[in-house]
């Protein structure tokens, strides 16, 4: 089992999961990060990914990677501060960085319009369109929410 303290069977990442995984450490070194623990080495946190740090500055991140656009699939987590969601469209090099209450409130609205479905996630295809009220493009590279981050 893969759970480590928490108990619970956690999956090894895909390759393609730990091609993003790879993609956002280097992102976040190259601005000063240390990342201190990465959860494809131990596999013993289902909350986050990696937690990086730099002097009085410490973020959990949750990495979500796809080769193409496709539906972002992860569960509402217990509140974490400082606790980041990073999507990467491996394909297209592309990052979208949103907030844990950001993610929250997509999965959220999701479900409420899909009351049939899963609270596990949200379709990514209907928000890379500008008349949604809050497309994903809003939040593509935005590496300034990250605590510490230097423009």
């Amino acid at each position: 089992m893969l759970g480590g303290d928490y108990g619970l069977d956690v999956m090894a990442p895909s390759p393609t999961e730990r091609t993003a995984i790879s993609l956002v450490i280097e992102k976040l070194r190259a601005n000063g990060y240390e990342v201190v623990d990465k959860n494809i080495e131990r596999m013993n946190n289902p909350i986050f990914d990696l937690v990086a740090m730099k002097p009085g500055v410490k973020i959990y991140v949750d990495v979500k990677g796809q080769e193409r656009a496709g539906p972002f699939w992860g569960t509402i987590k217990p509140d974490r501060p400082n606790l980041f969601y990073i999507f990467v469209i491996i394909s297209s090099g592309e990052f979208f960085i949103l907030s844990q209450d950001e993610f929250n409130t997509r999965v959220r609205e999701y479900h409420a319009k899909h009351p049939d479905k899963e609270e596990s996630g949200f379709l990514w295809r209907g928000q890379r369109k500008k008349t949604h009220p809050f497309p994903m493009d809003h939040f593509k590279d935005q590496w300034h929410k990250l605590p510490g981050w230097n423009a």
